[in-house]
Parts: structure tokens; C-alpha cells; sequence
């Protein structure tokens, strides 16, 4: 539980989805491929929510879960927008300071952009942005929220 959320246990979400399976460009040649196919890093953190009968969470969900984590360097509270970023002007609670409730790094959100790009969140130390990257990046992470 943080907040008035449930969460699981975050993950580096490195298992990925190949797009090009089951498409019509399955067969083709591997250098062809590469343009029309990625290895999909995005949906492979979804699906593994799902199996956990949980999904992703939202980019607002996200920017709860730093409102939850965060407060602006003066100390004083701050509300975190889900497309709002706060680069170097927050610090994370004391409470959490020692034993964070996720890691630090960068989050997948739900919610796609593009074929090729999702939205997502950067939980820092001193920080957290959101932004879009893309999905075939296996450096981002991933925790599941209960539906």
C-alpha cells in the first residue's frame, strides 16, 4: 500500500515482446525486419502485469505515487501533474530516504504514444520528470497496480 494504492513489488521490466511475431512481416528477412519490427520492452511489463492480474499504472497513478514520495526542497508538500516535471527542485521524504517504496530510475506508464513510444516517469533523487521514450529502451521499470 502507498498512498491509496496497492502496488507490487517493482521490476526491471527487461522481458520483451517481439512485434513482428504473428504479423506480416514475421517471415520476412532479419536485416528487413528491423524496420518495421522492435522488440517491445513497454509490452512486455504489460503482460506481466496482466498475468499478475494487475496492469500498469496511468501517468496520473504515477504522479501520485510521487506526490506520495516527494516534497519540495523547502520541505513543504507539492502535487505532482501528471504531465508536470520537477527537475532537481524536489528531495524524497525522509521516510523514505533509507528504503525507498520503488527504486529510483525510470517507470513505464499504461498509456502509448506511438507505435514505437510510451509515456513514462523518472523517479530521482533530487527529482522526477515524465516524458515519452521508446519502447524497444530495456532500461526502464516497471510496477504493477491492482485493477
Amino acid at each position: 500500500q502507498i498512498g491509496d494504492m496497492c502496488w507490487s513489488t517493482d521490476f526491471v521490466a527487461n522481458r520483451a515482446i517481439d512485434t513482428c511475431e504473428g504479423s506480416e512481416y514475421e517471415y520476412m528477412e532479419e536485416e528487413h525486419r528491423e524496420s518495421f519490427c522492435i522488440m517491445n520492452y513497454w509490452a512486455g511489463a504489460k503482460l506481466t502485469c496482466q498475468e499478475k492480474g494487475m496492469s500498469l499504472p496511468n501517468k496520473n497513478q504515477l504522479a501520485q505515487l510521487a506526490t506520495e514520495l516527494y516534497l519540495k526542497r523547502d520541505g513543504s508538500t507539492v502535487t505532482i501533474i501528471p504531465g508536470g516535471s520537477y527537475p532537481n527542485s524536489l528531495k524524497v521524504k525522509d521516510k523514505y530516504k533509507d528504503n525507498p517504496p520503488i527504486t529510483l530510475g525510470s517507470y513505464w506508464s499504461s498509456e502509448e504514444i506511438s507505435s514505437i513510444d510510451a509515456n513514462s516517469r523518472d523517479f530521482g533523487s533530487s527529482g522526477s520528470m515524465t516524458g515519452g521514450n521508446a519502447k524497444f529502451d530495456n532500461r526502464y521499470r516497471a510496477v504493477c497496480i491492482s485493477n
